[in-house]
């Protein structure tokens, strides 16, 4: 107690005040922002806090902003805290390294009855916390090497290679190269830290399916002896491959394939024996007279056989006509010369003596009836392959009932395996169309056939071998190529193109366009950022796609599904070349077919194929269900015709 003056006054206690203080991060990357958090109290003192304020500094300025330094309160009671809280900036440019702030604490204790006031007291502590880089950066190392590096889809060079200022945090890593499986990997970035990525790449890899008539024919690839015929060759690797097949009594036969990754390319022979054999590309229309040879003899030993029987018979011949004479004129001197057109053999030939069954019939030379020539050519309509065939009769008798099938591997799908001519005059040509459907695959593929007529000549039928012929469908190995919505339209203009719009399908239209387009994703095709339009009664889905394939053939591709409930689907595909076409297109429609029971949702689909001013409409059922049983045929055309068809629509007959 104090006394002024006989004035009894009280003194003010003193309160007593902790400080402390936290940073949200202690380690703040540069360029980034952190709190500082200062916790003012009174612990226990015999008095409340006035007016406290927390004044802050800092040891150097160097990237740091401060844009608050101080900041007061009214009062602090007893037993109580208060907090206040600063933004601290860093700047991008900062150095590395700590920073200290100095934190004051100023503060005052109660006024005596507004008289006197005792204070200002102060306290103080500090506060360190790191400025770290914002950046690190990640050598790459593969094997092979030279394999192309993207960091977050942006291609930044070749293997081996160390990418710098690299944004702390987490990364995507892809190698890629031609021939070889892509590899992706999360890398994480630390500041002022290299991260080392080092992958071996897999070589891509298909296979290969060798068949061979006769079967059992030794294979090899590369020259490399890989087994025997029918057989598929697993993980070729992608690219060019030659293979040879061999057999003993056959001649060897070589070709050359292309292997595309994840896919199966096809070979099938007829191996040709290396003994005589009647001509098939060419062949005369009746068989002219020819003495009966042993077919196992050599075409060597054949040469030298020949020509002695056919001395042989001459002599025969000459023997029987003197024998004749001599019994129609009995009278005439046996040692006069006897009047013969035939030239006389050699001195060195001796004389047989009479065959064991002498059969005098009379011998003409056969005539030169000509051939029968046999044309092919393959054309591409859209997505489809047309295989055309002509046949030339040039020998002088007609030729009927010509019967022509084809045989394609198991790649290819045919609505007809057999056309019919009935009739071809002396001199007529005709030409009969096939209409190929590839199934999704692709790779080199032997297209053969045959032709069976009745001649007239022989009275016999006929069978002639058509030339194999190779086509190449261009498998679609794709990368993707980003492109803007004007871009893509200016490449599909002078792009080849094929067109499928389905009827009404039982399937929302919303995961219809997902599965779509995901189809197309997934073929390493850039989507477009797509537009849609959903209200619960109609959803709208449009998508553009486009990508770049095997010698920088560009793709392009037009997914639309509009409806509710029920939904309808427009595909348009477009590529460089035909060949390319057609391997990707029905690419797509095989990709679709596995994720959408396409036979249940499409029964009456069109499929519609355009190619600049042409149009061929085929019911894409076939596509799916083809060779699964004997259908009706068309009668004018022989097409196969669906149960709920009323015209045909190859040809528009009625049914």
């Amino acid at each position: 107690m104090i006394f002024f003056n006989n004035i009894f006054v009280v003194e003010a206690g003193t309160p007593e005040v902790q400080v402390s203080a936290s940073i949200s991060n202690s380690q703040i990357e540069a360029g980034d922002s952190a709190i500082l958090t200062v916790t003012v109290s009174e612990v226990g003192g015999d008095d409340w806090v006035k007016n406290p304020t927390v004044l802050l500094g800092t040891s150097t300025d160097d990237g740091i902003s401060l844009p608050e330094t101080s900041k007061t309160a009214s009062r602090i009671d007893k037993s109580s805290s208060i907090s206040f809280s600063f933004p601290i900036n860093t700047l991008e440019t900062a150095s590395v390294g700590s920073r200290t702030i100095q934190i004051t604490i100023k503060y005052y204790e109660m006024d005596l009855f507004n008289i006197d006031t005792y204070g200002p007291f102060y306290t103080s502590t500090t506060k360190t916390f790191y400025i770290i880089n914002s950046y690190g950066s990640i050598s790459i190392y593969s094997t092979p090497s030279s394999s192309n590096i993207y960091l977050d889809n942006s291609f930044k060079g070749t293997t081996p290679l160390t990418i710098q200022k690299v944004p702390v945090g987490s990364h995507t890593i892809k190698l890629s190269k031609s021939g070889y499986n892509d590899i992706s990997r999360t890398v994480t970035v630390t500041s002022d830290r290299t991260t080392t990525v080092s992958e071996s790449l897999s070589l891509q890899s298909g296979s290969i399916k060798v068949s061979s008539n006769p079967s059992g024919a030794n294979i090899y690839l590369d020259g490399t002896f890989k087994g025997t015929t029918p057989t598929t060759l697993s993980n070729v690797p992608t690219g060019s491959h030659v293979i040879k097949i061999t057999k003993s009594g056959y001649n060897d036969i070589s070709k050359s394939v292309t292997v595309s990754s994840s896919h199966t390319s096809y070979i099938s022979e007829n191996l040709k024996t290396t003994v005589i054999s009647h001509p098939t590309a060419a062949v005369t229309a009746a068989p002219t007279y020819s003495p009966t040879y042993d077919r196992s003899i050599s075409y060597e030993k054949n040469n030298t056989t020949i020509p002695i029987i056919f001395v042989f018979m001459i002599l025969t011949l000459i023997f029987i006509i003197k024998s004749r004479k001599k019994s129609a004129n009995p009278s005439s001197n046996s040692n006069s010369p006897t009047p013969s057109k035939i030239t006389q053999p050699s001195t060195k030939q001796t004389t047989p003596t009479t065959p064991t069954t002498p059969t005098p019939v009379a011998i003409e030379k056969p005539k030169d009836k000509g051939t029968i020539d046999i044309k092919s050519a393959f054309q591409y309509i859209g997505a489809t392959i047309q295989y055309k065939v002509k046949i030339i009769n040039h020998t002088p008798e007609p030729l009927s009932d010509i019967k022509i099938q084809l045989f394609v591997p198991d790649v290819f799908m045919l609505t007809q395996k057999e056309k019919t001519i009935p009739m071809l005059e002396p001199d007529e040509s005709k030409t009969v169309t096939f209409d190929i459907r590839p199934t999704g695959e692709c790779g080199d593929c032997a297209v053969s056939g045959r032709m069976n007529y009745y001649d007239y000549g022989t009275k016999k039928h006929q069978d002639i071998d058509i030339e194999k012929k190779m086509i190449s469908i261009v498998c679609p190995v794709l990368k993707r190529k980003e492109i803007d919505e004007d871009g893509w339209r200016n490449a599909t203009e002078e792009l080849i193109k094929a067109e499928e719009n389905t009827k009404d399908l039982d399937i929302p239209a919303e995961n219809l366009f997902n599965i779509t387009t995901r189809v197309l994703k997934d073929m390493s095709m850039y989507m477009i950022p797509p537009e849609i339009t959903s209200t619960p009664q109609l959803f709208t889905g449009v998508g553009m796609f486009y990508a770049e394939g095997a010698a920088e053939l560009r793709y392009a591709a037009y997914i639309e599904v509009v409806g509710g409930r029920k939904s309808r689907l427009i595909l348009k595909a477009w590529a460089e070349k035909e060949e390319a076409l057609t391997g990707f297109y029905h690419r797509i429609l095989d990709e679709i077919e596995k994720r959408l029971d396409i036979k249940i949702f499409i029964d009456e689909g069109i499929i519609q194929y355009h190619v600049h001013k042409t149009e061929i409409k085929d019911n894409i059922i076939q596509r799916s269900n083809i060779n699964l049983g004997s259908r009706a045929k068309c009668p004018e055309c022989g097409r196969e015709v669906e149960a709920n068809e009323k015209f045909c629509l190859g040809c528009g007959a009625k049914l």
